[in-house]
C-alpha cells in the first residue's frame, strides 16, 4: 500500500467499554466522507478520534494512497456514473487558478537550470520518478 504522510486508506474506529479501548471496526477512508451513519452511530465523532489518536502513523513518501487519489467525495450521479477527485490533481489546478508559476519557473527561482527535457530534470528528481513523468505526458 502506498501512503503519503500520515494518511491511510482505512481508519479504525476505537470505543472505550469499561476503561478498555476495543475496535468497533475499520472503514475505508472514502466512506466515511459524507457518511453521517458512521458518525452519528458508534458514541459519533469520538470513536473516529480515539481510532485516529492511537493508530500508529505511516511513514512518510511521495505517493498518495488509493482514496485520495481515486476515492476522494466519491458518489454516483443519478445516470449510474462514478464521480470522484483526485487530490493532487485538484491540488495542482488550485494552484493554477491562483496563478502560481510554472515548475521550470521554480527551478530557476531555486538556482537549477531550466529544464528543456526530461533528462534536465535529473540534477533533482531520481530517474525512475523522471521516468514515471515521461510516460505520463507522452
Amino acid at each position: 500500500m502506498v501512503k503519503f504522510s500520515i494518511v491511510e486508506d482505512f481508519l479504525v474506529i476505537l470505543a472505550i467499554f469499561t476503561n478498555k479501548m476495543m475496535i468497533l471496526f475499520s472503514i475505508y477512508f472514502c466512506y466515511l466522507i459524507f457518511s453521517f451513519f458512521v458518525v452519528a452511530s458508534n458514541d459519533g465523532i469520538e470513536s473516529i478520534f480515539m481510532g485516529l489518536l492511537n493508530d500508529h502513523s505511516s511513514k512518510y513518501d511521495l505517493s498518495l494512497v488509493d482514496t485520495l487519489q481515486n476515492h476522494l467525495f466519491e458518489f454516483t450521479d443519478a445516470n449510474g456514473v462514478v464521480i470522484a477527485l483526485d487530490l493532487a490533481a485538484t491540488n495542482i489546478q488550485r494552484g493554477r487558478d491562483h496563478g502560481f508559476p510554472a515548475y521550470i519557473k521554480y527551478r530557476q527561482a531555486c538556482g537549477l537550470r531550466a529544464a528543456k527535457s526530461f533528462q534536465d530534470l535529473s540534477d533533482s528528481i531520481a530517474t525512475d520518478k523522471i521516468n514515471m513523468l515521461q510516460s505520463v505526458y507522452q
